[in-house]
């Protein structure tokens, strides 16, 4: 019943016009008299520096191995991306190529919209050879995608504050509060630091439910296990924030920061720490050099390291057999251990394939070998049990936590008991 009024909910809200040009471009282009097929593969990467080059390079592989075969990339903003292939998949026009947050899986699969692979799978060894985030795409023991993306948050520093401040990289929750505070500087005397201890999004996005939750899960906190809210207002959870929390009383951080913001910052020199993905290391890249050179990267201090899927391949149920066999054949393709090379080339990011990892490619990405250690040990923040309701779930997290890092700062452990209280209400379980 939840299916079906989800689906039709979806199908009276979403924007048709899109469903529809889809479908009418779907059957024109497939149409087996012209003797040419074409993938459509819309994706939030398609013009975004580093995948752009990776899937053009991709795209461009494939079509040379399948003659009569094209690939239609292209770009649809992340905010609206969602929604889009929601539209596409409930019109029953999907996208055959059909590339997702990860975060939002188990709300396409529980619709029955992804084919499932084991099958497959079982005449490669991407499983045996990939990073055991895999199994968040998992649904009763069958996989219903291919990871492309998994990682661990890591710790960014600027090496040259802490040495001019006499102090070591933080490696347990108590040297990072030190380092937060004694590096923290307000130069000018007027109360406001110029200079920051750490850096932290402010912001009602998603950005700030994964910063928040990496505080929980780093140290040893949940949100709920299997479904079961108990977690949230456990001692270990309610401490993990009331830290989080004296980062921003404390004026450790700014306020108000969106991530690109706290990003930003950070290469600018003005902060010296942030604990954010390996995406950081392009924005180094391109940092002044005297800055540049003293932004290093390790482990966050903490005694877990938190992390999640990023992103994933699928194949639609409904799409045609040729057109699912093609699909595969391009999945399989971007497994390749040349392709994974690349991709960690072009975009920095560690590769689920543990073969693909070599000395060559360590070489040239000094980050890349933390970025791969952290991936590894990594965590998963998603809300365990509330994975199909990831949107309202992690909303409910996102009001509750920012009331307790914004003036007046709301009591934590009073907080969690009205958030544990909303989401049985509002989601059950």
């Amino acid at each position: 019943m939840k299916k079906k009024s989800l689906s039709l909910i979806l199908c009276a809200t979403l924007v048709f016009g899109l469903a529809a040009c889809g479908s009418t471009k779907k059957e024109k282009k497939n149409d087996s008299s012209s003797g040419e097929i074409v993938l459509e593969f819309p994706s939030w990467q398609a013009t975004e520096p580093g995948f752009q080059e990776f899937w053009e390079e991709a795209v461009a592989e494939f079509e040379k191995r399948n003659e009569n075969v094209k690939i239609n990339l292209y770009q649809v903003p992340f905010d609206s991306y969602v929604d889009t292939l929601t539209t596409l998949y409930a019109a029953d026009t999907p996208p055959q190529i059909t590339h997702i947050p990860s975060r939002y899986f188990a709300q396409f699969s529980d619709m029955g919209w992804f084919e499932p692979l084991n099958d497959r799978l079982k005449q490669t060894d991407i499983i045996e050879n990939w990073s055991n985030l895999q199994d968040g795409l998992q649904v009763d023991g069958k996989y219903y995608g291919v990871l492309l993306l998994g990682n661990g948050y890591s710790m960014y520093y600027n090496k040259a504050m802490f040495d001019e401040a006499g102090i070591d990289v933080p490696t347990d929750v108590n040297s990072f509060m030190e380092a937060a505070k004694t590096l923290t500087k307000d130069e000018n005397g007027d109360g406001d630091p110029e200079i920051y201890g750490f850096g932290a999004c402010q912001v009602t996005d998603t950005n700030f439910y994964n910063e928040a939750t990496s505080f929980v899960v780093g140290l040893g906190g949940k949100w709920s296990e299997n479904g079961n809210l108990t977690p949230m207002t456990s001692d270990t959870t309610k401490e993990a924030l009331k830290l989080y929390q004296s980062l921003f009383v404390n004026n450790y951080t700014p306020t108000g920061l969106s991530v690109e913001q706290k990003r930003q910052y950070f290469v600018e020199g003005k902060m010296a720490m942030i604990f954010d993905g390996p995406w950081v290391a392009s924005l180094i890249n391109d940092a002044a050099e005297e800055v540049k050179e003293n932004l290093l990267v390790t482990t966050i201090p903490f005694e877990s390291v938190p992390g999640s899927m990023s992103n994933s391949l699928h194949i639609p149920a409904t799409i045609s057999d040729k057109e699912k066999e093609l699909v595969w054949e391009f999945i399989q393709m971007v497994t390749e251990n040349d392709f994974q090379k690349l991709y960690m080339e072009k975009v920095g990011s560690p590769s689920p394939s543990k073969t693909a990892i070599d000395d060559e490619v360590l070489e040239e990405n000094p980050f890349l070998g933390q970025f791969v250690k952290d991936a590894e040990k990594a965590q998963e923040i998603l809300p365990s049990g509330y994975e199909k309701d990831y949107g309202e779930f992690t909303q409910y997290i996102i009001d509750g936590v920012m009331t307790m890092v914004t003036d007046p700062y709301a009591d934590v452990a009073t907080t969690l008991d009205d958030m544990k209280t909303k989401i049985t209400n509002e989601l059950g379980k």
